[in-house]
């Protein structure tokens, strides 16, 4: 049995600030703009017990706001309805300072058909010498409440008591929830990742809106996605902010948004890499691939919309210079693979994450990524195709000096680490490197996971002063 406790109420009462309290870490972005948080935030508050983070209820009634669409808003409140729908229990929080508003009781009306799993949060209640009308909010008839500040921590241990003796009994243990990797999805904005979280969670679960940079907040959940022939795979899948060049980052939300998503990449287990079938590569694209390539994590690159290439195609308007969607498709792997040539061979899947198509296949890519990472190889392997892959590309340095390896050992996976002792390391560069990655790659199967090299070079005697030189002559002479 598994329990889900959502918090919600009107933008920026402290939802997202009680939420990292309760959970003591920094989980959900916290600013005082109102609407940060769009899509519902989930993380585990013990084993069986969810705590859902949601959006601000009410924000296309709040004047002088900034918000892109009142389309985003109304998407907004429809999760926030869904949340409550699934929800066990409710912690609904006002603005203690503030006092009771019209979008509180508005909130408390559509509450009270749930009214015997809400707990009233009266927030912002930094002191007991604070002011604050009591019974203003008690007249809404929630006969559960706790008074709290969660930006400073003040009655947050009593909230956290009260949800955990309420924790299902029977949950499963921490280890066997921690199992499922984590799949992160991402991409610059506006290329499906949203819609292809929706896609294969089979769920509205995450807002689709058109206009850049809605996704805000790293959303996790599980993932439990029934393929052909009763296969099932399990993944905690985390869909993450549109990242963007950091000179394109335009607020502090912004920034904070993407520090985040990339908090995320780092505790990642396989990365999603999602392109534009018909934009092609771009350089924000080879930012996003190097990025997840430097966090040592594998990749599996999808390119989404390919339903609207296809489309072209049997419309009867070709893209220019192709004649087939068959003859597209080679091309754009083609350009893809010299594109981000660093991922030493990374799967490449085609999709159309809104007609669902080849959603199994990514699945099965990540599935089949994810178990190559712990692969161990032996030290004579390992030094055997290091011999095949320098005698067909030896590096030299500027005095012409031939590189050579005395010997090579595997020192490590998640990623994979070799440490090479050479004879000089002044001729090794990030061509090189790249160049023994695919072979590596390519002799041991582990195309799209990062490899990376260590480089000892034997040490070269040094002389540190006129008198060392000497007395080592004369004991070379046999005089001491």
């Amino acid at each position: 049995m598994l329990k889900t406790v959502a918090i919600v109420g009107r933008p920026n009462v402290g939802k997202s600030r009680l939420f990292n309290a309760l959970l003591k870490k920094r989980m959900a972005i916290v600013h005082d703009q109102p609407g940060v948080t769009r899509d519902p935030n989930a993380a585990e508050l013990a084993p069986g017990l969810t705590l859902v983070d949601t959006g601000g209820w009410g924000l296309s009634q709040i004047k002088n706001i900034s918000r892109e669409s009142d389309a985003l808003a109304e998407a907004v409140e429809n999760q926030v309805d869904i949340a409550i729908q699934a929800a066990e229990e409710i912690l609904f929080v006002v603005d203690g300072r503030t006092g009771l508003t019209s979008l509180d009781e508005q909130i408390a009306q559509k509450l009270r058909s749930y009214k015997d799993k809400v707990t009233l949060i009266i927030n912002k209640i930094d002191e007991e010498k604070t002011e604050f009308d009591e019974g203003e909010f008690l007249k809404m008839g929630f006969p559960h409440w706790q008074v709290v500040s969660a930006e400073h921590g003040r009655g947050i241990e009593g909230v956290r008591n009260t949800l955990l003796k309420s924790a299902p009994a029977t949950a499963l243990k921490p280890d066997i929830l921690a199992k499922r990797p984590a799949l992160a999805i991402i991409g610059r904005p506006n290329v499906g990742k949203s819609s292809l979280m929706n896609a294969l969670l089979k769920q509205n679960r995450v807002i689709v809106s058109p206009v850049s940079g809605t996704t805000r907040d790293p959303v996790a959940v599980d993932l439990d996605y029934k393929g052909k022939a009763t296969k099932v795979y399990q993944f905690k899948l985390v869909d993450t902010a549109g990242l963007r060049h950091r000179t394109k980052v335009s607020s502090s939300v912004e920034v904070f948004s993407q520090m985040r998503a990339r908090e995320v990449l780092e505790k990642t287990d396989v990365a999603v890499l999602i392109v534009d079938a018909l934009d092609g590569i771009t350089s924000q694209d080879k930012q996003l691939a190097g990025d997840i390539q430097k966090a040592g994590k594998p990749i599996v690159i999808v390119v989404n919309k390919w339903d609207m290439a296809g489309a072209q195609f049997a419309g009867g308007n070709k893209i220019e210079g192709y004649e087939t969607l068959q003859e597209f498709e080679a091309d754009c792997r083609k350009n893809i693979e010299e594109a981000l040539f660093f991922t030493a061979q990374a799967p490449i899947v085609f999709i159309s994450a809104k007609e669902g198509t080849n959603l199994e296949k990514v699945l099965r890519e990540v599935q089949l990524i994810e178990g190559k990472q712990d692969a161990t190889f032996s030290t004579p392997e390992v030094n055997k195709t290091l011999d095949k892959l320098i005698w067909k590309n030896v590096p030299r340095n500027a005095t012409g000096k031939v590189f050579r390896v005395y010997y090579a050992t595997q020192t490590g996976t998640r990623p994979y680490y070799f440490k090479l002792f050479c004879n000089q390391i002044e001729g090794v560069n990030d061509s090189f490197k790249r160049y023994l990655a695919r072979g590596f790659s390519e002799q041991f199967d582990v195309g799209g996971c990062p490899i990376f090299f260590t480089f000892v070079s034997k040490p070269k005697r040094v002389f540190k002063s006129g008198a060392l030189k000497h007395n080592l002559n004369r004991k070379r002479k046999g005089l001491h």
